[in-house]
């Protein structure tokens, strides 16, 4: 289930998919342009599900949700350079 997922990801255009030179049976999935473009709209889930089940929280999600659009625009930074987006 989890390779039918990540390959409409792929067909989509949200995550690419590339071989890992050092094991020849890994895939490295890697965030795209429009995946980042999702950001928003997963925080803006994170603060919904913190607000209606507390007991699902975790400290990162917390931190974004917190941290407001600056700390978003920061993840979105790292998450830029972590995945070799433009």
């Amino acid at each position: 289930m989890l390779t039918e997922r990540l390959g409409l990801l792929v067909e989509h255009g949200i995550v690419t998919r590339s071989g890992d030179p050092t094991h020849a049976q890994k895939a490295v999935y890697s965030l795209t342009d429009k995946g980042l473009d999702l950001l928003p709209v997963l925080v803006a889930v994170s603060a919904w599900s913190q607000k209606h089940h507390p007991d699902t929280r975790r400290p990162e999600a917390v931190q974004v949700v917190q941290g407001g659009p600056k700390w978003v625009k920061r993840l979105e930074a790292q998450l830029r350079r972590d995945h070799g987006v433009g």
